[in-house]
């Protein structure tokens, strides 16, 4: 947001799965403890539609988000992240107009 580049997604295409990862920063630069959550697509998805079930990576490091799930959608004009924990009612979602 801004200034602040602390919190990068990073995709990777590989085999026919893409790979998404949560690169978070201290603001010197270097690794926050918690980093490189993520998941990789289960199948090849659509061409507007990802979704990233938590990888063991994911559950290793960080137990409670070992039911996480993030997806994202692409359009003309949005670009959106989500994520949901299975079993839990709460869901975050970003948008960001493309416009």
């Amino acid at each position: 947001m801004g200034e602040d580049k602390s919190r990068t997604w990073i995709l990777t295409l590989e085999n026919n799965r893409i790979t998404l990862k949560h690169n978070h920063r201290h603001e010197d630069g270097s690794e926050d403890d918690i980093t490189q959550q993520g998941g990789t697509s289960s199948n090849i998805g659509k061409s507007d539609l990802q979704s990233f079930p938590a990888d063991p990576f994911t559950c290793d490091m960080i137990g409670y988000a070992c039911t996480n799930l993030w997806w994202i959608t692409l359009n003309e004009t949005t670009f959106a992240y989500n994520l949901i924990r299975i079993g839990f009612d709460r869901k975050f979602t970003v948008f960001f107009d493309l416009t």
